[in-house]
């Protein structure tokens, strides 16, 4: 039953998929260090890019990172993501990523939800990101998305 009804899953997980692109990478050192690949992870570092992975963790997770691009302190991106076993439902997930200066910054909120369906082999995720974009220029606005 399973070997059937696995195919049409993933077929139909990649239907309803949307997502925003901004640039900025989730706050996990393992995930950066593997190009920001984990959808075959089970851990604290999908809280960002696979929720759905959030359902393997077993005990609270921290992560903080701080990543400098072009040895310049003005692109640097600051992230803190925090998740939560939650034996009944899962796990929850928070991240919080910065990058830029005063002069120009990017800013994401993220909140996330993994839950185990059939343990180890299929998960459900869901997540929400508020995105900001900000500027001391006056003569440019400020964006705000979720």
């Amino acid at each position: 039953m399973m070997q059937r009804l696995l195919p049409f899953l993933l077929l139909l997980s990649g239907a309803f998929c949307v997502s925003a692109q901004l640039s900025l990478p989730c706050s996990d050192g393992r995930l950066m260090a593997l190009g920001g690949g984990n959808a075959a992870l089970y851990d604290g570092s999908a809280w960002c890019c696979n929720p759905a992975g959030l359902s393997g963790i077993g005990r609270p997770l921290v992560s903080l990172s701080y990543q400098q691009q072009l040895w310049q302190r003005e692109m640097g991106t600051k992230s803190l993501g925090a998740a939560i076993p939650d034996f009944k439902a899962g796990a929850i997930g928070i991240d919080y990523t910065h990058f830029g200066n005063l002069d120009y910054h990017q800013q994401k909120v993220s909140l996330a939800q993994g839950l185990a369906i059939v343990e180890r082999y299929l998960a459900l995720g869901v997540a929400l990101h508020y995105f900001s974009i900000g500027t001391s220029d006056p003569h440019y606005d400020s964006q705000r998305t979720m």
